[in-house]
């Protein structure tokens, strides 16, 4: 019962989200999946690395395979409470209101490349024959791994209200001076 109080701003903060017409991976978490996600990243506060990320896709058994994760309002809500247990803080509605109001769901992936400068990746949606552009894209600066080999990092924002949840999913990866990736997702089974 530690999260009663937190669990009744948010379900206030709910009522008031659900009036919002966009479509979302969640659109609106219910108290009891907001709950679910604070007492997971509670339980899981020490999961760090690749291991530890949730919402993961790709060839991750290597940091050069080629992978990525989905951050969903209420992958926020766990990683923030993850966080907060690690520092031994109780999670405050203030710190997930934030999430649960967001506008964008946040793709981020991570490959390996010969190439050792920053250069134009893209990523987007495909549904069926729609494809979904996202309304930002940003590329770090590649980090060195080893002889040849820099790490990648590309990230993509997709508004909430531009993709179905339920619709078949390819989530395309196009580095700009390699083959394009294509990995097949059901969205609704990413929280």
């Amino acid at each position: 019962m530690k999260y009663f109080p937190l669990i009744l701003t948010l379900t206030g903060m709910l009522l008031s989200l659900w009036a919002l017409p966009s479509i979302a991976v969640e659109v609106n978490p219910s108290a009891e999946m907001i709950d679910g996600a604070i007492k997971d990243g509670d339980t899981n506060r020490e999961s760090q690395g690749i291991e530890g990320t949730t919402n993961r896709f790709g060839k991750y058994d290597s940091i050069c395979g080629g992978w990525g994760f989905l951050q969903t309002k209420l992958w926020n809500v766990r990683e923030t409470s993850k966080g907060n247990a690690r520092k031994m803080k109780a999670t405050q509605a203030i710190d997930i209101e934030q999430y649960l109001s967001a506008k964008t769901m946040l793709v981020t992936y991570a490959f390996c490349s010969i190439s050792f400068k920053p250069t134009d990746h893209h990523v987007v949606l495909k549904q069926g024959n729609r494809v979904v552009q996202p309304v930002k894209v940003s590329v770090s600066r590649p980090e060195y791994v080893s002889s040849n080999t820099y790490m990648h990092t590309v990230q993509a924002h997709f508004s909430y209200d531009s993709f179905d949840p339920i619709a078949e999913t390819i989530l395309i990866v196009i580095p700009s001076v390699e083959e394009k990736r294509e990995y097949g997702l059901n969205l609704a089974e990413y929280r």
